[in-house]
């Protein structure tokens, strides 16, 4: 349930259930993924000073004020998170996806709230972007005496990394080559996964399933022989990892 946003559905298996491994079932082209990224929802309200449009010398526009934040921000990540680089799943990334502010056309804005949302990597964590808002902050603050902004993570999902010598993986690649007689790839997703969750919980997990096109858009389909392959295969993974016949 809810897995298309705060997973309360994986959240209660991880917390009721335990398991030697688990196999989250997304599309991956009959490949084995085996990392994600993460994401963080971070929310900034800058301050400003409300006053009359023509009291120019007593106003403090929190929008402006915004912008100078957004174009550090934009800075930050062509020149930091650009060179972070992770293997399978790229670079980092940062975008803001929502802004609020302003009372009316004559007042200076007392106020402008940005939401952002920060793509995460493996080696990256919750603490990783508390840190480098703050910074920025900082940064934006020390060149403007009249920048005033607090922010907060309201929302957090880690990245997830398993190593290909998990014996699920290698089970997983096994029952792979026998349906379909040759091994996967071991590949990435650029999305936020919840089999994070299940990892994060001690269950050594990996992502397998179908192939298709046009993930959330107004046509979305898989093909029909991948789902086929894909059942056939989790039914061999699951016999050979439990054991039994």
């Amino acid at each position: 349930a809810d897995e298309e946003y705060a997973s309360i559905g994986t959240e209660k298996i991880a917390q009721t259930y335990r398991a030697d491994a688990a196999i989250v079932c997304e599309p991956t082209g009959l490949n084995i993924g085996v990392v994600h990224k993460g994401f963080a929802w971070v929310r900034l309200d800058v301050q400003g000073k409300a006053a009359h449009g023509s009291e120019f010398g007593q106003g403090v526009d929190a929008i402006t004020k915004t912008g100078k934040f957004l174009a550090a921000m934009e800075a930050h990540e062509k020149r930091v998170l650009a060179k972070k680089v992770h293997p399978k799943v790229g670079r980092p990334s940062v975008h803001a996806s929502l802004i609020s502010g302003g009372i009316e056309l004559s007042t200076y804005p007392d106020h402008c709230r940005v939401e952002i949302e920060r793509r995460t990597i493996p080696g990256e964590t919750r603490q990783t972007v508390v840190d480098e808002i703050e910074k920025l902050i900082r940064r934006v603050a020390a060149k403007d005496k009249d920048f005033k902004a607090e922010a907060e993570v309201f929302f957090y999902r880690s990245p997830m990394e398993a190593s290909p010598d998990e014996p699920i993986v290698k089970c997983l690649q096994e029952a792979r080559r026998a349906v379909v007689g040759r091994r996967a790839r071991l590949v990435g997703s650029f999305g936020w996964l919840d089999s994070a969750i299940l990892s994060e919980a001690g269950i050594p997990t990996v992502i397998f399933g179908a192939g298709g096109e046009g993930a959330h858009a107004k046509t979305e389909w898989a093909d029909l022989r991948s789902c086929v392959a894909t059942a056939r295969v989790l039914a061999v993974a699951a016999v050979d990892f439990c054991g039994t016949a």
